[in-house]
C-alpha cells in the first residue's frame, strides 16, 4: 500500500496554521491528533469512519480525532 503525503496550507507569510493548533494542544490531544495523521498518511483514502468521512457535495474530507474533546480538520485528496 503506498504511503500518502500531507501538506498543510501555508500563508503567503510562511505560518503553518493547522501546524500551530496542533503544537498548542495539550500532550494527550495532540497525541491523537498525531496518531490520526498517521493513518491518514498510512491509507488515504481508504480511511473510513470513525477517523474521517467524506462531507456531501463537496471534495473535502473531514478528519475525526476523537476524545474528550473531539477535533476536526478538512482536508482534500489530491494526485500531486
Amino acid at each position: 500500500m503506498m504511503a500518502w503525503k500531507i501538506d498543510y496550507y501555508e500563508t503567503p507569510s510562511g505560518r503553518i496554521p493547522v501546524q500551530e493548533f496542533i503544537d498548542k494542544l495539550a500532550e494527550k490531544p495532540q497525541a491523537k491528533v498525531h496518531n490520526t495523521l498517521e493513518l491518514l498518511v498510512e491509507f488515504g483514502p481508504q480511511l473510513k469512519l470513525p477517523h474521517a468521512k467524506k462531507v456531501s457535495n463537496t471534495p473535502l474530507w473531514e478528519l475525526r480525532v476523537l476524545g474528550e474533546k473531539s477535533l476536526r480538520f478538512f482536508y482534500e485528496l489530491s494526485a500531486d
